[in-house]
C-alpha cells in the first residue's frame, strides 16, 4: 500500500497572496524551480493560479527559448531530445494544488453557509420580532403593553383580511401578541383605514398606489352582507344602514 502524504498546511488568508508573498510562497512549496516559472508565465497570485484550467507543467512539452534554462533544470531529457518532468517537482506541485483547492472550496461552503443562514435569518425576522413582542408586554401590566411597528402591521393586515371574529380569536389565545380592539381602531384611523359604507375614495386608493409604486390595482367584489339594521360609528358621528 503506498503512503499518504499528510495535507500541506497553508496560511488561513493564502487565498489573497500576490505578488512576493504568491512567488515567496511557491519557492517553500514547490521549489525556486517553479518560483521562477511562475514569474515567467506572469502568474502572480493564488487567484490567478486557481483560475487556469489547463496543467500549467504542459508547457515543458514544447521548446520555448524563454523556459530554456528552468526546462534544463526541472526535466529529464534523453538523447532524442524527449523530456519528463522530474517526478519529484511534480509530487510538490500537485501537493501544492490540492491544498489551495481544497482552501478555496472550504471558503466557498463557510461563504455558502453564511449567505443561507443570513436568507433564513430574513425569512424568520418578522417571526422573531413578533416573539420578542409578546415576550416583552408579558412582563408588564396589560395597560403598558407597547407594540412594535411590524406587529402593527401584521395587527392591520390579520383585521381586514379575518375579520373581528379571527382577530379576536388570535388575541385571546396570544396574550400580549397584538393589541386590542380600540387600540387597533385608533391605529387604522390614523392610517385612513376608516372605510364608510358608499363613500368613494379613489384619490386615497390613488395615492396608495403611486406612494408604494405599484402600476396595476386588482378590485374584487364586495362580499360583505347587507347591512339589517341602522348602526351608529362613532368614529365619524354617523348612522349607517
Amino acid at each position: 500500500m503506498l503512503p499518504m502524504f499528510s495535507p500541506l498546511a497553508l496560511p488561513d488568508n493564502v487565498l489573497s497572496f500576490e505578488g512576493e508573498k504568491f512567488f515567496e510562497l511557491v519557492n517553500q512549496t514547490c521549489g525556486e524551480i517553479f518560483k521562477e516559472l511562475m514569474e515567467v508565465l506572469s502568474i502572480n497570485t493564488v487567484h490567478k493560479l486557481l483560475l487556469l484550467e489547463n496543467d500549467i507543467l504542459a508547457v515543458f512539452q514544447k521548446k520555448y527559448k524563454e523556459l530554456e534554462k528552468i526546462t534544463q533544470r526541472a526535466c529529464l531529457h534523453l538523447d532524442d531530445d524527449t523530456i519528463m518532468l522530474k517526478p519529484g517537482l511534480r509530487l510538490d506541485y500537485d501537493r501544492f494544488i490540492e491544498a489551495l483547492h481544497a482552501v478555496n472550496n472550504q471558503s466557498r461552503d463557510q461563504e455558502q453557509t453564511l449567505n443561507e443562514n443570513d436568507d433564513s435569518q430574513n425569512s424568520y425576522c418578522f417571526l422573531i420580532a413578533f416573539i420578542e413582542n409578546i415576550f416583552s408586554n408579558l412582563v408588564k401590566n396589560k395597560n403598558n403593553y407597547r407594540y412594535s411597528e411590524a406587529v402593527m402591521h401584521f395587527a392591520q393586515s390579520l383585521y381586514i383580511l379575518g375579520g373581528r371574529n379571527v382577530y379576536e380569536f388570535v388575541r385571546l389565545n396570544l396574550p400580549g401578541a397584538i393589541p386590542s380592539m380600540p387600540t387597533l381602531n385608533e391605529s387604522l384611523g390614523k392610517a385612513g383605514a376608516c372605510i364608510e359604507e358608499g363613500e368613494f375614495r379613489y384619490n386615497v386608493l390613488h395615492d396608495h398606489q403611486k406612494s408604494y409604486g405599484y402600476q396595476i390595482a386588482v378590485c374584487s367584489e364586495d362580499a360583505t352582507a347587507v347591512i339589517k339594521k341602522v348602526t351608529y360609528n362613532a368614529a365619524t358621528n354617523t348612522f349607517t344602514g
